[in-house]
């Protein structure tokens, strides 16, 4: 899925239908899901490998079978460990135009009066029966498919609440921590190509600097500055494989003043040079091709 941006303003399928659908391998540009948020809901299923999932300040390390679904507004980012892996994003609207009976147990969730549960194991079999069933309905799109899918996600929030995997929760600012990294994560998706201070960050969190660095580590396992180059080297994948820029271009469009350092910082992250990465990519795109042409 392309998370291109902290908080994503992208049109989701069609005002009657507002639902999309992404399936994500190796070979995607932005093969790693940068920490970003939505105000949709999103659900993820692992078919393959495993991938580690942040959920504001919950760590779930899913296998292949396992679902993640995400609520609105909450932040998120995933590692994917040789993973291939499928979502859905949707608003909440294709579910809560139904009637009385539907819309009082959905107001509950997205008040979230009911904070439903976020990871579920392979294990779980009636959930996981169906989400399968609503992404290979959105995967073959037949007849009335709209249906079948709407359908598939009125049975998953039944199924949930059925079983007793939520909890009841008066509060609805239960994120504020949430709020405050949100406003620095802002200022790197709007700012990434040029500088950056660790004050400035800080600031904007409402924190001081010896804190933030603390808690934005706790959060992602990186420093603030160390997450940064990270984003920049996202950024620049996605660039060399989606745009007609050179290397060197790339490289100050993503914050790097220095060519030698971006191709050092990239390796780093990537475990090979920009040159390298735009070769495995076009190579991979390739190969999936003929394997659709010979299919």
């Amino acid at each position: 899925m392309q998370a291109l941006g902290y908080r994503e303003h992208k049109e989701r399928g069609t005002f009657e239908f507002p639902l999309e659908f992404y399936h994500v391998d190796s070979s995607h540009p932005q093969y790693v899901m940068p920490f970003h948020w939505h105000m949709e809901y999103e659900i993820i299923r692992i078919l393959e490998g495993e991938f580690d999932v942040v959920l504001d300040d919950s760590r779930y390390n899913a296998k292949a079978g396992d679902i993640v679904l995400i609520t609105d507004g909450v932040l998120h980012a995933g590692t994917p460990h040789d993973c291939v892996y499928e979502c859905i994003v949707f608003d909440c609207r294709i579910i809560t135009q139904g009637d009385e009976v539907s819309k009082n147990y959905m107001r509950r969730i997205t008040a979230h009066n009911y904070e439903i549960q976020n990871y579920f194991e392979k294990e779980e079999n009636e959930i996981h029966n169906i989400v399968w069933s609503m992404f290979d309905a959105l995967k073959e799109k037949g007849v009335a498919y709209e249906l079948i899918v709407t359908g598939e996600l009125f049975r998953l929030f039944g199924s949930i609440l059925n079983k007793g995997k939520y909890t009841k929760n008066e509060k609805t600012d239960s994120r504020k921590w949430a709020v405050q990294i949100k406003r620095a994560l802002a200022i790197m998706e709007e700012s990434y190509g040029g500088l950056i201070t660790l004050e400035q960050l800080s600031k904007a969190a409402g924190m001081s600097p010896k804190y933030f660095c603390s808690f934005f580590h706790k959060l992602t396992d990186k420093s603030p500055m160390e997450y940064l180059n990270h984003y920049r080297i996202e950024q620049a994948c996605n660039q060399l494989t989606q745009e007609d820029a050179t290397i060197t271009e790339v490289a100050f469009r993503c914050g790097f003043n220095d060519l030698s350092y971006f191709i050092k910082t990239f390796r780093r992250y990537k475990g090979m040079t920009p040159k390298q990465y735009e070769k495995l990519f076009n190579r991979q795109i390739n190969e999936n091709n003929d394997k659709s042409t010979k299919m």
